[in-house]
């Protein structure tokens, strides 16, 4: 029961397991590598995953309910971003600066190490309109929401900030 895939720049397969809560990892040529985040991973145990990125740096990014589980290329625990601060996850994407992550009611931006860089109410996006996003990316200084029914799009300064 796959939830998430993500390719890396190699072509590595990534596909988040929502019924075994893991991830698989298949090499270029489609061949199974391996699994990890399972029951076995201690620190690095999926829960509740929500999405899965794989960065340009070839970070492996899982986005749970409540946090961030970051892995290396190989599947090795690195640590966890966002946990005590992330509520009810609902996307993730790559910036140049790190990772933004939209909830119900706020967009997150966090840098590279996994420190938190701004937070800004959903409210405060577009306040006329009720924004319900269900996911987020971003390209350059762009934000582009996605809500069930419309994208919006807006500008940040580098770094989220």
């Amino acid at each position: 029961y796959p939830v998430g895939v993500a390719l890396s720049k190699q072509g590595d397969l990534f596909i988040l397991d929502g019924e075994n809560v893991r991830v698989l990892k298949f090499d270029r040529r489609s061949s199974f590598e391996r699994t990890f985040g399972g029951r076995e991973a201690g620190p690095g145990r999926l829960t509740s995953p929500v999405e899965i990125l794989v960065t340009m740096q070839d970070q492996v990014l899982v986005l749970e309910d409540d946090r961030i589980i970051e892995f290396d290329f190989a599947g090795n625990f690195v640590r966890t971003i966002g946990g005590g601060m992330i509520s009810a996850a609902r996307g993730f994407g790559e910036t140049a600066d790190g990772v933004a992550v939209v909830t119900a009611d706020v967009l997150w931006f966090f840098d590279r190490n996994g420190s938190p860089l701004t937070r800004i109410e959903i409210p405060m996006i577009v306040a006329s309109v009720s924004l319900d996003p269900a996911d987020v990316a971003v390209l350059h200084d762009r934000v582009y929401l996605l809500t069930r029914e419309s994208v919006v799009a807006f500008s940040v300064r580098r770094g989220g900030r």
